[in-house]
């Protein structure tokens, strides 16, 4: 018997169609992060926030959420990240992922299973996927030429070559996607090639072996999925695959030369691993597993709504590569309903980069501001339709006016004024204010459907229209005024209304800032349910007790702004500056007594292996890194990846006379305790 198709409403916003669907199934995924480093700002608004979002408002709606992301701990990101710290890949992507694990806590996303995708319920579930497509002759083996370094004596893929992006010139594109214009093409349409691993320009195409997946014979499903897909799917990632769409699909290499990853099962191919983007999006599939023992009441029922996030440079692979791969198989696979991209958030007029230590890192930020503060400011200011420029200025704009001067200051007001006057109870309600309750009304519906549809700034808009409402309602009835006049009756009227605001105010605002939602709701010592509310409605009783709880949110003063602005300051994109880094290990070298071998910490990425032979140097140490391409005042060259005394030295500790800020040659620079590694030295 046929399963009858849930009902499926659209909803135009802004001359866009989206879908909203009264199935109770709700599949979410969040894009997964490569375990290579410390994720930025620009992660959490990319696709962690957005999802976050909605899947705690699918919750509060009583819909049957399940939410996954995990760490994607395959390709060459992983593989040159662990040889440029000199640890074994298990080891490298067993520590990223564990800080990756701590920004998830952080920032309260409430993912069901943050998982992983280096895993044996991965590897059997690519193995079953690859022979399905294998007996439908949809994977051919070619001989191809492929890039090969004879410095290295291996084939480099992906983002284990550099050189000048085909598209538009930029002079540091990985060998399979543009930085800087996301653009993707062949390895061997990448100009100027050399090995990421090496710097060798050595690079020479040679023939190897590799499966192709025949997307040439599914385009013509794929083009008429996404035709009647697309449309529902935010502006960005429909112009994006569509774009795709006006050519014809190229047939695509799943197999690369690396020592990492998913093994290929197929004889004459042990010695090969799936290409990472074969392999990451059915990670969405193994946490599932992982996750729920009934995961295919999602993955395989046609009647869930499945909503995917990421920033614009992964619309492709969620609305091309992992599409046509779920059609051809025929298996009932529950393709993608709403596709949320963002474009990208930049930082102070630049971009932010991982390889540039430039932006503001998720750990640095909790320390500058809690985790609400961060959701709210950033999803308001969301780059749903361009990419925005972020800046301290607008961060601790929108934290004071929105959340400390609207919601925290009106709680605040209403508690405080009530404990004076009426003690900790709540008191008596009057008559409700029918204009009060109408505009909440509207307010709650245009929030409600925002949400509904992922315009999330849209949605911002209409919260801070309800936080308005009820601060202009306390301005206008004056509360304190009818106290003052002997009015206790109307001022415990006026003040009742205020809490069942304050109740309200919780479960619309828990989406978004869950922290503050939860002070809101501890209120009250008979807390009620957070249900998504669908209207305005009396749910604290006369006489309830309450607690006036402390201020929801600190003001950002302008002398933090101007701080935080110089410590954080852009540099020069192409410009690689001395950072803040931390002596992890001191080993004397083998060959030359005066030579140590240290283990560096620089804060962002990696910790890097340096020769040093300052006489100074001790475990613990937090001194000036110099890494590989920054460029010292009194040198012409920048700083080179070198052997010194037959040992890789990836960069140099620096002395004072090096830095031009005294004339000490002989000892490295000493910093106080309370320097933060990984920052931007600062004279």
């Amino acid at each position: 018997m046929r399963r009858p198709v849930g009902r499926r409403i659209f909803i135009k916003i802004n001359g866009a169609q989206f879908m909203t669907n009264k199935s109770n199934k709700y599949l979410i995924t969040s894009a997964l992060p490569y375990v290579n480093g410390e994720l930025h700002l620009g992660h959490l608004i990319g696709c962690w926030l957005p999802s976050d979002i909605y899947a705690r408002f699918c919750r509060a709606r009583g819909r049957d959420v399940l939410y996954v992301c995990g760490a994607d701990e395959h390709g060459t990101p992983v593989v040159v990240g662990a040889a440029a710290d000199g640890m074994s890949i298990p080891d490298y992507a067993n520590k990223w992922y564990e800080k990756h694990l701590r920004a998830v806590r952080d920032f309260n996303l409430s993912f069901d299973l943050y998982g992983r995708t280096h895993t044996e319920r991965q590897e059997k579930l690519i193995h079953e996927l690859f022979a399905c497509l294998d007996a439908q002759g949809l994977i051919e083996e070619r001989e191809t030429l492929q890039p090969y370094s004879a410095t290295d004596n291996m084939f480099l893929a992906d983002r284990q070559l550099l050189g000048t992006c085909p598209k538009c010139g930029y002079e540091n594109a990985r060998g399979d996607q543009c930085d800087k214009c996301s653009a993707t093409y062949e390895a061997d349409e990448l100009i100027n090639p050399r090995s990421a691993i090496s710097g060798a320009c050595d690079v020479e195409m040679r023939p190897t072996k590799n499966l192709f997946f025949m997307a040439s014979r599914v385009q013509d499903v794929w083009r008429k999925w996404l035709k009647s897909h697309a449309p529902k799917w935010s502006k960005t990632a429909s112009a994006i695959a569509n774009g795709w769409a006006s050519d014809e699909l190229r047939d695509t290499s799943i197999t690369r030369d690396l020592p990492w990853g998913i093994p290929v099962n197929k004889p004459g191919y042990e010695n090969k691993v799936f290409y990472v983007w074969f392999d990451a999006p059915w990670g969405y599939v193994s946490i599932s597993q992982a996750a729920r023992e009934n995961w295919a009441d999602w993955w395989k029922n046609p009647d869930a709504h499945y909503a995917q996030f990421m920033a614009k440079d992964n619309v492709k692979f969620h609305a091309v590569f992992f599409p046509e791969q779920q059609l051809a198989m025929n298996d009932n696979w529950k393709t993608v309903d709403m596709l949320k991209s963002m474009n990208f958030l930049n930082f102070e007029g630049g971009k932010f980069s991982k390889s540039q230590h430039r932006g503001v890192f998720l750990d640095s930020a909790i320390e500058i501001a809690p985790a609400d503060a961060w959701r709210y400011a950033l999803i308001a200011s969301a780059p749903e339709t361009d990419d925005t420029d972020f800046t301290f200025t607008r961060f601790a704009d929108i934290v004071n006016k929105d959340l400390n001067g609207m919601l925290g200051n009106f709680v605040s007001r209403v508690c405080k004024l009530t404990a004076k006057n009426f003690g900790t109870n709540v008191p008596v309600a009057g008559t409700v204010d029918a204009d009060l309750k109408n505009q909440i009304n509207e307010k709650i519906t245009e929030l409600t459907t925002a949400l509904d549809v992922c315009e999330f700034r849209a949605a911002v808009v209409a919260l801070r229209g309800l936080y308005a409402i009820g601060n202009e309602y306390m301005t206008r009835c004056e509360p304190w005024t009818l106290v003052k006049n002997g009015d206790m009756a109307g001022a415990a009227a006026v003040l009742n209304q205020c809490f069942q605001l304050i109740d309200l105010y919780a479960r619309v605002s828990a989406p978004f800032i869950p922290n503050a939602a939860e002070k809101m709701q501890c209120i009250f010592a008979d807390k009620h349910d957070m249900t998504w509310p669908d209207a305005f409605e009396s749910r604290i009783a006369d006489g309830a007790e309450f607690v006036v709880p402390e201020n929801l949110f600190a003001r950002i003063d302008d002398e933090t702004v101007t701080e935080l602005t110089e410590k954080y300051a852009p540099r020069d994109e192409n410009k690689i500056v001395p950072i803040v880094a931390k002596i992890v290990a001191v080993k004397n070298h083998p060959t030359r007594e005066n030579l140590h071998i240290l283990t560096v910490d620089d804060g962002i990425n990696h910790e890097l292996q340096i020769v040093c032979g300052a006489p100074n140097v001790r475990a613990g140490l937090i001194g000036v890194l110099a890494p590989v391409g920054a460029t010292l005042p009194n040198m012409k060259k920048p700083i080179s990846q070198r052997t010194v005394a037959g040992t890789e030295s990836f960069g140099m500790m620096c002395s004072g006379a090096e830095l031009g800020t005294s004339e000490n040659g002989d000892e490295i620079i000493e910093l106080g305790a309370d320097a933060k590694i990984g920052d931007a030295y600062v004279k």
